[in-house]
């Protein structure tokens, strides 16, 4: 008898599962629209840098049956790739459904892109350049010069970079960047008295 009730009890547990498993499957399949965000991904030339603010996130709408659905929202692997091969100058760019990338094995149509449908994109070449550290009379910079990169333009008019403030002893200071300026090596500096015999 009891060996009965516990073949009767997997047997109804096992419909159960299965039942279970064809509800999901029959429910899932039915087709929906989602709308989600996407990474933005913008690739420049070597030796450029990217001057207008560009949104990392791309807003879009998508279909597909809720079961491709709920896979595409747990693992987010859709993103929006573009190469910008021009060279320095103002560009816009209008975003289309073709430039989303799509895993293969993801069975969803991409709708529409909902924000932002144009980028503005500015670029303009850089350049690398080594410049003093200016420090007033009486004491030294270590090092005396640092590298900076930065805008064509704006580097080749920059003679001197300057610290953030004169420690009233000998200590590790930042330096001030120039707007423009988008990497400095090193980036801080130390101050030092020259009477102190360093």
């Amino acid at each position: 008898m009891i060996k009965f009730l516990k073949n009767n009890l997997t047997l109804k547990i096992t419909a159960l599962i299965i039942g279970a498993f064809i509800w999901f499957y029959a429910v899932t399949s039915e087709k929906a629209t989602l709308f989600t965000k996407v990474p933005l991904n913008i690739k420049i030339p070597d030796k450029y840098i990217l001057l207008s603010r560009v949104p990392n996130k791309a807003v879009i709408s998508i279909e597909g049956n809720k079961r491709q659905l709920m896979l595409m929202n747990l693992l987010k692997p859709l993103s929006i790739e573009i190469n910008v091969e021009k060279k320095a100058g103002l560009y816009f760019i209008y975003l289309d459904t073709s430039m989303v990338k799509i895993p293969m094995w993801l069975s969803i149509n991409v709708k529409s892109i909902l924000s932002p449908k144009t980028l503005k994109i500015r670029l303009n070449p850089t350049l690398e350049k080594v410049v003093r550290i200016k420090v007033p009379k009486g004491y030294k910079s270590f090092p005396e010069q640092i590298s900076i990169v930065g805008v064509k333009s704006i580097v080749k008019k920059t003679k001197n970079i300057y610290p953030t403030s004169i420690p009233k002893k000998e200590g590790k200071v930042g330096l001030k960047i120039p707007n423009g300026i988008v990497k400095i090596f090193p980036d801080s500096v130390k101050i030092i008295y020259e009477s102190s015999g360093h």
